[in-house]
């Protein structure tokens, strides 16, 4: 570690390597853990009958769709920006946020999916599958980025 003149160069020291653990190390082990919430709350909840699902190749599984960015005081945040597949876009418009409308349900938002199955199962894909709510409370119940923090060369 360096020799620090003063306070405020410690300050800006800690503060770039925190940022750069977060982004790296925490920011990998919430994409973990978000791309098995999908896994499980979205894919496994129903199985397309008409489409292909991108998953691991740039759909909501895709940790490329995954964006880390750190905010002020060392806040890490991941968004998911996986947009709707341009090969399906008479079910769902391309500028609707894929993400939100599955995370929250169909109508959420005034979004809707524009289709529906003739044999009334829509529900399936149609109600909430909450992978972001379930991603949250996984990381607060089992600290993963906790661990990554603490494994770090940083510390």
């Amino acid at each position: 570690m360096p020799a620090f003149k003063n306070m405020n160069s410690l300050n800006s020291f800690l503060l770039t390597a925190v940022s750069e653990v977060l982004e790296k190390d925490a920011a990998r082990a919430v994409k973990k853990v978000e791309r098995r919430n999908i896994e499980q709350t979205v894919y496994d909840a129903t199985k397309p009958r008409v489409y292909k699902r991108r998953g691991h190749d740039w759909g909501l599984a895709d940790e490329r769709n995954m964006k880390s960015e750190i905010l002020q005081d060392g806040v890490l945040r991941i968004t998911n920006v996986t947009k709707p597949n341009k090969k399906y876009k008479d079910s769902l418009p391309v500028t609707a946020d894929l993400p939100e409308l599955i995370e929250y349900g169909d109508g959420h938002n005034n979004m809707n999916y524009t289709w529906s199955r003739s044999d009334g199962t829509d529900h399936e894909f149609k109600d909430a599958r909450p992978f972001t709510k379930n991603t949250a409370e996984e990381l607060k119940s089992q600290k993963q980025h906790i661990t990554a923090l603490l494994s770090s060369r940083l510390l």
